[in-house]
């Protein structure tokens, strides 16, 4: 935003946020109430995994989002569970 081709739109917003990671337990948390809300209902992530993403991705939602996705997508092409 701040390059001179974002220049126009960074004049148009008048509030700017900047949001830090969850802590280690809050990803797990954020983790698990993701699948629960897609109606898994054992965990699909061991508490190791979970330690793992949290590392990978410092609490940032998106990249929590972005590394769950593709392990789901990879255990299923792989026909097995996560963790």
């Amino acid at each position: 935003m701040r390059k001179n081709k974002f220049e126009a739109v960074a004049q148009r917003i008048q509030l700017r946020f900047h949001l830090t990671g969850l802590t280690e337990e809050e990803s797990a948390d954020y983790i698990r109430h993701q699948m629960k809300t897609a109606a898994m209902t054992s965990p699909l992530f061991s508490d190791s995994a979970l330690q793992l993403i949290y590392s990978a991705t410092q609490g940032i939602h998106r990249l929590i989002n972005h590394i769950c996705t593709y392990a789901l997508y990879d255990a299923q092409q792989r026909g097995s569970g996560c963790g």
